[in-house]
């Protein structure tokens, strides 16, 4: 997700602006060579030095997500603010590049955020509330029947999270980025319903979010200040967080994104105009206290991407690999 991009009508006068004043028209797609939808956005900084410690969020790492899963299905996908999809597999520390998209978003939309389903099928958001799925094989895009809803819930935070009781099923739960809390989208009508606000000192806040096989939900918070993000458990009824985590230097965040793999969850930030660092955060269990480090430097990351999206479904593992 990044910081929420500038109204229709100021980005329309700033294009009659810039016509005005050269012959030379530009868009925000990028088309040909391999192009898709992309384009920037009004960025903020960051510090990237994340790394410290934050407390526990009491995770049960020996849960199993379940059967029936392709190994598609069990990686992270990344979705970068110039419409690139990657895979992503965080123990050997491998992104590769699956395909330029090309999805037909609105004019000046820009990447902004993803999930992904136990199909290993993408649900990607653009920043004028567009809804596309896309198949993380082939980086093919198709539109959704979803009706953007412009009362805040445009740009969306989102991920899927197991129903209780039943990890083969899941529901999709999108975050908004100017204070509304909490909804769901319904399958497969496509529908938004909102929750609630979310509570206490993170009200108002706009997390990246992701879910578990074992029916969680957590989110991502972060602040355009000097506030510190925090990861943070939510309740799907009521978006009442708890099991608040402080990731003590993340803050002034501009781009950011949030996957859960394994027993440990993954933060992607970026400063304005770089590449995206990848932080690990491991919630204290049975065996280690809880810890957050930098995973990945923008050394380590394919050259000058900025991670805006991070998909990963259920059938990702909850406990680390043997």
């Amino acid at each position: 997700m990044r910081v929420p991009a500038r109204s229709y009508l100021a980005a329309l006068f700033a294009v009659a602006s810039a016509a005005a004043c050269s012959s030379a028209g530009t868009s925000n797609r990028y088309v040909g060579g391999g192009g898709g939808a992309g384009g920037s956005g009004g960025d903020l900084g960051i510090d990237p030095g994340g790394a410290g410690s934050g407390g526990g969020l009491g995770f049960d790492a020996g849960v199993s997500a379940g059967d029936g899963c392709s190994d598609a299905a069990k990686k992270i996908y990344l979705f970068t603010d110039s419409a690139q999809l990657y895979s992503f597999d965080p123990p050997s520390k491998t992104i590769k590049l699956v395909g330029q998209l090309q999805c037909p978003a609105g004019f000046l939309a820009t990447p902004n955020s993803m999930a992904v389903d136990r199909s290993a099928t993408a649900w990607v958001n653009y920043s004028d509330g567009s809804v596309f799925k896309v198949d993380t094989a082939t980086a093919a895009c198709t539109p959704t029947t979803y009706a953007p809803n412009p009362f805040g819930w445009s740009q969306m935070g989102m991920g899927f999270s197991s129903e209780a009781g039943n990890p083969t099923a899941e529901r999709l739960f999108v975050a908004s980025t100017s204070g509304g809390g909490l909804a769901s989208i319904t399958m497969p009508g496509l529908a938004l319903q909102t929750i609630a606000n979310f509570s206490g000192s993170l009200s108002g806040l706009s997390p990246e979010l992701t879910g578990t096989g074992d029916g969680r939900l957590y989110g991502f918070f972060v602040s355009t200040g000097n506030q510190d993000a925090v990861v943070a458990r939510i309740d799907k009824a009521t978006a009442a967080t708890s099991e608040e985590a402080p990731q003590s230097g993340i803050n002034n965040v501009g781009a950011w994104a949030f996957s859960f793999w394994g027993g440990d969850f993954y933060l992607y930030t970026a400063t304005t105009g770089s590449t995206s660092i990848v932080t690990r955060y491991h919630p204290a269990d049975a065996t280690s206290p809880a810890s957050t480090s930098t995973y990945m430097s923008v050394a380590q990351l394919p050259n000058g991407i900025r991670i805006v999206g991070a998909g990963v479904s259920t059938c990702a593992p909850t406990k680390p690999p043997a």
